[in-house]
């Protein structure tokens, strides 16, 4: 099956594929907020599952580690035979809306939006 092999710094984060996947994708985001100087990076890599009943559509997604600045990525496209299993295989189609997020994810989105708004009311 063909993959995307993930590499951070030199060090692998994920071999990310699947058997049944039609789409995978691979983004950087970079968020630089007017208020704060400080940017925020956005690291995804995911897929869309080929769809066994045309209306419903299912989502793939692979744990990314937070970015800096300095950090060097890298994916190269492979051949394998076996992948990582995705952190989240989620449902997200006009019926149904299942979350992407693990809860450990989302309670550590919550703390660095927490961590952002201190820096900025407390200073």
């Amino acid at each position: 099956m063909i993959a995307l092999q993930i590499d951070l710094n030199g060090e692998r984060q994920a071999v990310a594929g699947c058997s049944d996947c039609d789409t995978l994708s691979f983004t950087i985001v970079v968020v630089n907020r007017e208020t704060d100087c400080t940017p925020e990076f956005h690291f995804n890599v995911g897929g869309l599952v080929r769809a066994t009943v045309p209306t419903q559509l299912e989502h793939v997604r692979w744990r990314m580690p937070e970015l800096k600045v300095g950090d060097t990525v890298s994916v190269a496209v492979v051949n394998v035979d076996a992948a990582d299993a995705p952190a989240k295989r989620y449902r997200s189609d006009k019926t149904v809306q299942e979350q992407p997020y693990t809860e450990e994810e989302i309670e550590q989105f919550e703390r660095r939006e927490y961590e952002r708004l201190r820096r900025k009311y407390e200073g």
